[in-house]
């Protein structure tokens, strides 16, 4: 004989398991949409692996990429990939520009998301020094960047700098 408790239990753990798995699959990347957008990797004065102290254009016209790199009077090394096809979250747009361009990206997972330790060979380094952060249309992102949504239209830059103390 089942008891009244017996399928209080059973709902309440159910219940549980659904939540858990609605915040799981909440937390993982965004949908496989592809959104066109502007990615921009800043090296700052650290120079770069391609094109060093220059401004290197990567420009998607629908059906392929071109290429074109001009002196950067700063001195910085900047890449930009424009109307970047990529899917609908940060990461993924960063791993877009890598299969594009060939150079190499290093993350590390945690609870609350995916970090990058490194792009093109340049890793965060420890004690306020130089380290990847990233912005979306200007705005320091608050967030791990496989959970951090972006919508067509949208500028993501990557920098290496100093990190804020």
């Amino acid at each position: 004989m089942v008891k009244k408790k017996d399928i209080i239990l059973v709902g309440v753990v159910v219940a549980v398991v659904a939540l858990a798995v609605a915040y799981y699959l909440s937390t993982q990347s965004g949908p496989s949409t592809n959104v066109s957008t502007t990615l921009t990797i800043d090296f700052h004065s650290s120079g770069s692996p391609i094109n060093p102290g220059n401004t290197t254009t990567w420009t998607w016209d629908g059906s392929s990429w071109s290429v074109h790199t001009e002196a950067n009077l700063s001195g910085n090394s900047v890449w930009i990939f424009k109307n970047m096809p990529s899917g609908s979250d940060c990461l993924s747009q960063l791993l877009a520009a890598k299969d594009v361009a060939g150079f190499t990206v290093e993350t590390e997972t945690f609870p609350m998301g995916i970090k990058v330790n490194a792009i093109a060979g340049f890793v965060n380094q420890n004690g306020g020094g130089p380290g990847w952060q990233y912005y979306v249309n200007g705005i320091y992102a608050n967030k791990a960047c496989n959970l951090y949504t972006i919508s067509k239209g949208d500028s993501v830059i990557w920098q290496y700098k100093p990190l804020a103390s």
